[in-house]
């Protein structure tokens, strides 16, 4: 008897990407720290050995077995068609397991990117190289060809009546704070919807505005449809 084959890889559309924004935005803003903080220390040899990696972390890779896949695209197919025909109040809820199968199937994500959800904050841990981050010139410009940037961004996020909305509430960077220097700046930042950029095109506020809520609570993403106005 022939084997199965497994399902083939589906577009994600707004519903992957809706997620996944909920947690690189804000580990992206770890990215941006740090690069402030090679500026202002005019990119030292030691604060560059300090705060990057000359090889990346590992980062857990989930990957379902083939009828929890399933399980989870007809949910997500579900949620889609409901997205799509405008119809109200339909809900889908996503663990960090289901995020991070999703996250594991993106060539661009996998093993760089790994998500945690604790009661309503999200976790993302990162491994990236700067070479994702910085252009070419910047990259010879500082000395940071070839290296990694890790750490661990906590922050709360949602989407409510279409309005994405991030908050950062901690960043660690290769296990570490980041310097007493940056303090300022990251209370600063910690007032600041990350996200009010995300959503300045039309296509960006289309998607958002599917959403009637997209929130963390008790572990897991909750998102529900909004419904055609």
């Amino acid at each position: 008897m022939s084997s199965v084959p497994p399902p083939a890889p589906r577009k994600r559309g707004c519903l992957f990407y809706g997620c996944l924004t909920l947690i690189v935005v804000g580990l992206l803003v770890a990215a941006a720290l740090v690069a402030s903080y090679f500026a202002v220390k005019r990119f030292a040899t030691r604060t560059i050995n300090d705060y990057t990696e000359t090889n990346p972390i590992p980062i857990e890779v989930v990957t379902y077995a083939q009828g929890d896949r399933a399980e989870l695209q007809k949910r997500l197919d579900t949620f889609l068609k409901a997205l799509d025909a405008g119809k109200a109040d339909d809900e889908i809820i996503l663990s960090a397991a289901d995020i991070n199968a999703l996250i594991a199937e993106n060539p661009q994500l996998k093993g760089k990117v790994y998500v945690m959800i604790e009661d309503d904050t999200v976790k993302g841990r990162v491994s990236v190289p700067l070479s994702d981050i910085l252009s070419q010139k910047q990259l010879e410009a500082l000395k940071l060809t070839g290296r990694y940037l890790s750490g661990v961004a906590t922050f709360r996020a949602g989407v409510t009546n279409g309005a994405l909305d991030i908050h950062l509430e901690d960043i660690l960077v290769r296990d570490k704070e980041l310097p007493s220097l940056l303090k300022p700046f990251v209370d600063e930042l910690k007032k600041q919807n990350l996200a009010k950029d995300y959503q300045a095109t039309p296509e960006q506020k289309a998607m958002l505005g599917k959403f009637e809520s997209v929130v963390v609570k008790d572990g897991k993403v909750h998102l529900r449809s909004r419904g055609k106005p």
